[in-house]
């Protein structure tokens, strides 16, 4: 059996790239002789793996059996506003990816734990008869289930379902992480221990640049008063200049300790390692909080992907829009008391089993539809 997998892991986010990896083991744990090949708007190499280009053309040399779209906030067409800018306006319409190959000849189709997003701007619309072109449709909240149901409140569309984060089952793939902090402290030569450090991470999208440099002031005297290590995962890109500014101003500091260019298994074991999260990425979020470790978003656009996390949580406390708001998130999430921990774990615990149940109900189906 062969299987299409597409993504935008070309955009070289952690979340992206890590969910075509986990969605291919996963399926491969209930039909160990699948074969897989990635897809994405360009053509890239990435984790030793090669990504191909997306065409009909390139869909059609591969001749698959079933094409999934696995993990994301990218059920939406919002190529000029926001797809075209990733990808330096190289791609005109990045989100045929997701879209295009929804009239495609082939056995089965589907999306699974994916998020719809919604600006306040002019999109082309997502329309019935795509959804209908689909044989399973599992997004990953409420918000993006109503998003779908082109947000008529009354309206119960059973064609969408909705199914856990692919982001709860990650932890299960960086089980040596210890084995991984240690590699990255002897390269490093900065003692990274479990529990002892905590991980901090923006993009250009999530902070105004003025608040940059305040942020980082807040985050180094929390450490240091608390005796904890800081470790910035991916300083802000767009920026450079700043970029420059902030490592000189931090370099010597024994406390403070800058990661860029990390691999995935290094990236999700600095983030399961870690005593909380705080940053602006949802899937860095969620790495730590599958771990049962507390975790907060500050972002300065409320997306769909962080209302329907912390809603579905019952934690929207510890997301917010405004970086002022950073003190008392750092102490809340150093705070975390015991309690609050044997909640979390229920509820991952909750999730992962969901996401199991969910994926064996997208394998069965998909089987049952290719007769095998």
């Amino acid at each position: 059996m062969k299987i299409a997998l597409t993504s935008v892991a070309d955009i070289k986010n952690y979340g992206d790239v890590l969910f075509s990896f986990i969605a291919r083991q996963e399926i491969l744990k209930r039909i160990p002789k699948a074969k897989f090949r990635f897809f994405t708007p360009t053509d890239i190499e990435l984790e030793n793996e090669h990504f191909y280009k997306y065409s009909k053309q390139s869909m059609e040399d591969f001749a698959p059996d079933a094409i999934l779209t696995i993990g994301g906030e990218v059920i939406h067409k919002y190529d000029k506003e926001i797809w075209q800018d990733m990808y330096h306006g190289a791609v005109k319409h990045p989100s045929n990816v997701i879209f295009d190959w929804l009239k495609y000849p082939v056995k089965f189709k589907a999306w699974f734990s994916v998020g719809a997003l919604d600006l306040p701007m002019p999109q082309e619309e997502i329309t019935d008869e795509e959804l209908m072109n689909l044989d399973y449709v599992g997004v990953r909240g409420v918000l993006s289930k109503k998003i779908l149901e082109r947000k008529i409140i009354c309206l119960h569309s059973k064609k969408i379902e909705i199914v856990p984060d692919i982001g709860w089952i990650f932890p299960r793939y960086f089980t040596n992480y210890r084995r991984v902090l240690r590699k990255i402290s002897k390269q490093r030569d900065f003692r990274i221990s479990p529990n002892k450090y905590f991980v901090f991470n923006i993009n250009w999208t999530s902070i105004p640049e003025e608040k940059i440099i305040k942020t980082m002031d807040m985050l180094v005297d929390f450490a240091q008063k608390r005796g904890l290590k800081l470790v910035v995962l991916n300083v802000i890109s767009s920026y450079k200049q700043l970029n420059i500014d902030i490592e000189q101003k931090y370099r010597a500091n024994a406390n403070v300790l800058f990661l860029s260019n990390l691999s995935l298994e290094e990236t999700g074991s600095l983030l399961v390692g870690a005593r909380f999260f705080i940053g602006s990425s949802l899937h860095c979020a969620i790495t730590t909080l599958a771990a049962c470790k507390p975790a907060a978003v500050i972002h300065q656009t409320q997306l769909t992907k962080l209302q329907d996390l912390f809603g579905h949580m019952m934690r929207t406390d510890l997301l917010s829009n405004d970086w002022d708001a950073l003190p008392n998130m750092l102490n809340k999430l150093y705070g975390f008391d015991r309690n609050s921990q044997r909640v979390l774990k229920k509820y991952v615990s909750f999730m992962q089993q969901r996401f199991d149940a969910a994926m064996d109900d997208l394998v069965k189906r998909m089987l049952y539809k290719c007769n095998v």
